[in-house]
C-alpha cells in the first residue's frame, strides 16, 4: 500500500545511529500539515504537468522518460506554503512560472512581493476559507492552494556535489504525504536516510503523485546528505 512503509526492512550499520532520532526534517516535513483529513522561481524544478515529470530551469523545460522518481528529502518548509491565482485555475500558466495574483511563503502572511495581497494575514483570509473555491463539478476546495516545499536530490545522484530540486507537494496529496512521512516516523526512519519514490497515480483521473520507501541511502550518500541539510541551496528552497 501506498504511503505505508515496510516493517520487514533491515537498516544499515551506517544508520543504524539514526534510527529513533529526533529529525528535524521530519518536523518541517509534517509542519502545517495538521493531524487530520509560491512564488519563487530562481530554483530548477520538478513539474509533474500533464502527468509526467518535468526538470524546469527558468523558461527551459526538459520532460523525464521515467515516471518514477527515486529522490531524497533534503530539505522542507516549516509551514505550508500558500498560493491564489484569480479567475480560473489555468494548470498550463501556472506551470509555466506564471507569479501568483497572492501567496505566502511561510503560511502566516503574504510575501512582501505578492502583487495583490487578499488579507494581512492568511488565517483570517476570505480565500483561505474552505468552500470559497469550487471545482469544475462542483466540490468544494479553497480559493487558496496549500502546499509544501521540499528540496530534493536524486538518489541516483552519486556525486559530492548534488543538483538540488525544488519539488512542490500540491493540495491533492498532502494527506497522502502527511501519511508517509508518518509512517517513517511511526519506525523512527529520519527522512533524510531512506530514498523516497515518487510516482504517479495511475488509478487518478488528472496528474497525482503517491510516495513510497525506497529503501535506506548508502554510507556515501549519508555523508553528502548531511552536508546539504543546512545548506544556504536548501534552506532558500
Amino acid at each position: 500500500m501506498s504511503n505505508i512503509v515496510p516493517t520487514n526492512v533491515q537498516v544499515p550499520a551506517h544508520l543504524a545511529g539514526h534510527v529513533g532520532t529526533v529529525s528535524s526534517l521530519a518536523s518541517d516535513m509534517l509542519g502545517g500539515l495538521g493531524t487530520g483529513g509560491g512564488g519563487g522561481t530562481k530554483f530548477k524544478r520538478i513539474s509533474i504537468r500533464g502527468g509526467r515529470f518535468r526538470i524546469r530551469d527558468g523558461s527551459n523545460e526538459t520532460v523525464l522518460p521515467s515516471l518514477t522518481l527515486e529522490t531524497i528529502i533534503v530539505g522542507a518548509s516549516p509551514n505550508t506554503t500558500k498560493s491564489y491565482y484569480k479567475g480560473a485555475y489555468d494548470a498550463k500558466s501556472v506551470e509555466e512560472s506564471k507569479k501568483p495574483d497572492c501567496y505566502s511563503t511561510d503560511g502566516i502572511r503574504p510575501a512582501k512581493d505578492a502583487e495583490d495581497p487578499q488579507s494581512q494575514l492568511c488565517g483570517n483570509c476570505p480565500q483561505n476559507i474552505w468552500g470559497s473555491k469550487l471545482t469544475a463539478g462542483g466540490g468544494k476546495m479553497k480559493a487558496c492552494a496549500d502546499q509544501k516545499r521540499l528540496a530534493v536530490i536524486s538518489a541516483s545522484d552519486t556525486t559530492d556535489d548534488p543538483e538540488v530540486y525544488l519539488f512542490t507537494v500540491t493540495p491533492a496529496v498532502l494527506t497522502d504525504f502527511r501519511t508517509y512521512v508518518e509512517s517513517l516516523s511511526n519506525k523512527g526512519y529520519s527522512p533524510e536516510i531512506v530514498k523516497t519514490v515518487v510516482s504517479f497515480d495511475t488509478e487518478a483521473s488528472y496528474p497525482k503523485i503517491k510516495f513510497d520507501f525506497g529503501g535506506f541511502v548508502s554510507e556515501e550518500q549519508h555523508k553528502v546528505v548531511q552536508g546539504l541539510l543546512d545548506a544556504d541551496i536548501v534552506n532558500e528552497i
